[in-house]
C-alpha cells in the first residue's frame, strides 16, 4: 500500500513545476483503417503526473484545441459562472450554477422553454456546470486527486418544492467519472471530425415482451446528500459505483454481466460542511471485469472502510486501516471489443434546484502507481 503522504510529498516536490497538461500522442492510423483507429493505444493521452493547483490557469483557453479542460455550461447566460478566487493566497476554481443552466440537451437550448425547476421532466437532462478533464486510461491502477469546498452560503434542499417535484429528493453531484463520447484520436486531430462511440450494449432489447433502450450510466458518481436525521448544515457524501445500465432492476435483460454485478451506493456521514475545504483522492484501478476494477477512497488523508449497517453501505475511517477496495466493472466496452476510457467531471449537476450554488475546484491532480 502506497503511504499517502509520501505520495503527496513526492507529487508537489518532484513534480509541482508540471502546470500545463500535455498530451502523448501514438502515430494516427488514416481514418479509413480500422480497427486502430479505436484501439485505445492509438489514442492520445496525458502526460503524468499532472498537478493543476489553478495559479497559473487561463481561463480563456478552456475547451480550445489540445486543451485538457473542457466546461460545460450555459454560456453565462443567467450570470457568470467560473472565475478565479483567491483564499489566503491560493487561487482556485470556482464554479456557479444557476436554476435552468441547462447545456444544450435536446429542447433545452433555449431557457423559456422549461417551466421553472422542471429541467429533469421537461428535457431529461439537469442543471450543470462542470469541467472536464482527460486522462485517458483503460489499464492499470491510477491515483486521482482533488479538493473541493462550498461556501457558507449554500443552501441545499432537501425537496424540490415546485408542484411537479414536490416531496421529491433534490440531487446535487459534484463528480462523476463520464463514459466518452467520442474517440480520442479524433477528438483531437483538428484535420478530422470527432467520430462518437458505439458502445457494445447500448442496444434495445425484449424483456418479457417488453422493449427497452440499453444505456450505461457513469460508472463513478459523487453527489452530496441532506442528512435527514440531524439538523446540522454538514452534507453526506454518496458515492454511486460500478458500470449498470438504466432499467437495473431488470437484470436477466443485461447482456453485460459485469454490470449486472456492478451498481453498489456508500454514504459517507457528515463529511461536507461549508466552508471547510474536503480533499479526496482515489485509486482506480481500471477494467471492464467485475472481479478486476476497483476504486479505494481516502477523505481529508484518512483511508476508508466498507461497513453495512441495517442493509446500507457506509464509508467510515480507520487510520489503522487500509482503505477498502470498492470492487466491480468500471468501463465499458465498445462496438468494435475495446475498452474505452471515463473523463472526469467536477462541478454541478443537479435535479430540483431554486436557488444558485457555487463550488470551488482546487489541487486536481493524476498520478500512476509508483509499483507498476
Amino acid at each position: 500500500m502506497v503511504d499517502l503522504n509520501t505520495m503527496y510529498i513526492r507529487f508537489f516536490i518532484l513534480f509541482g513545476s508540471l502546470l500545463v497538461g500535455q498530451y502523448q500522442y501514438q502515430e494516427m492510423d488514416e481514418m479509413n483503417d480500422p480497427p486502430n483507429l479505436y484501439d485505445p493505444l492509438y489514442q492520445s493521452s496525458l502526460i503524468i503526473p499532472y498537478f493543476e493547483p489553478f495559479s497559473n490557469f487561463q481561463l480563456e483557453n478552456i475547451n480550445t484545441e489540445n486543451e485538457i479542460w473542457g466546461l460545460e455550461y450555459f454560456r453565462n447566460r443567467h450570470g457568470t459562472n467560473s472565475w478565479l478566487e483567491s483564499f489566503d493566497d491560493n487561487i482556485s476554481l470556482a464554479l456557479r450554477v444557476f436554476p435552468k443552466d441547462v447545456a444544450a440537451m435536446n429542447n433545452c437550448s433555449s431557457s423559456n422553454k422549461c417551466p421553472d425547476l422542471d429541467t429533469l421532466v421537461c428535457c431529461s437532462s439537469r442543471d450543470r456546470c462542470e469541467v472536464k478533464v482527460y486522462p485517458h486510461h483503460t489499464k492499470g491502477a491510477f491515483y486521482y486527486g482533488w479538493a473541493f469546498m462550498i461556501p457558507e452560503d449554500f443552501t441545499f434542499q432537501k425537496e424540490g418544492n415546485d408542484s411537479a417535484n414536490l416531496g421529491k429528493k433534490t440531487r446535487h453531484f459534484i463528480a462523476q467519472w463520464h463514459q466518452a463520447y467520442v474517440y480520442e484520436s479524433t477528438r483531437r486531430d483538428p484535420d478530422h471530425r470527432g467520430l462518437k462511440v458505439k458502445w457494445k450494449y447500448n442496444q434495445t432489447v425484449d424483456c418479457n415482451g417488453r422493449k427497452l433502450n440499453l444505456r450505461g450510466k457513469p460508472p463513478i458518481t459523487f453527489n452530496l446528500m441532506h442528512d435527514d436525521t440531524d439538523n446540522d448544515h454538514r452534507l453526506d457524501l454518496v458515492i454511486s459505483y460500478g458500470t449498470q445500465y438504466n432499467f437495473h432492476w431488470l437484470e436477466n435483460c443485461i447482456p453485460d454481466i459485469n454490470s449486472v454485478k456492478g451498481g453498489r451506493q456508500y454514504r459517507l456521514e457528515n463529511i461536507v460542511q461549508p466552508g471547510v475545504w474536503v480533499s479526496i483522492l482515489t485509486e482506480i484501478n481500471w477494467s471492464t471485469e467485475f472481479d478486476d476494477g476497483y476504486m479505494s477512497v481516502w477523505i481529508n488523508d484518512q483511508p476508508y472502510q466498507i461497513q453495512v449497517k441495517d442493509g446500507v453501505r457506509y464509508l467510515t475511517n480507520n487510520s489503522a486501516m487500509p482503505p477498502s477496495k470498492l470492487k466491480g466493472a468500471n468501463l465499458y466496452i465498445d462496438s468494435h471489443g475495446y475498452a474505452q476510457p471515463n473523463y472526469l467531471k467536477l462541478g454541478h449537476y443537479r435535479s430540483n434546484m431554486s436557488v444558485p450554488h457555487t463550488i470551488f475546484i482546487d489541487d486536481v491532480q493524476i498520478a500512476s502507481d509508483p509499483a507498476n
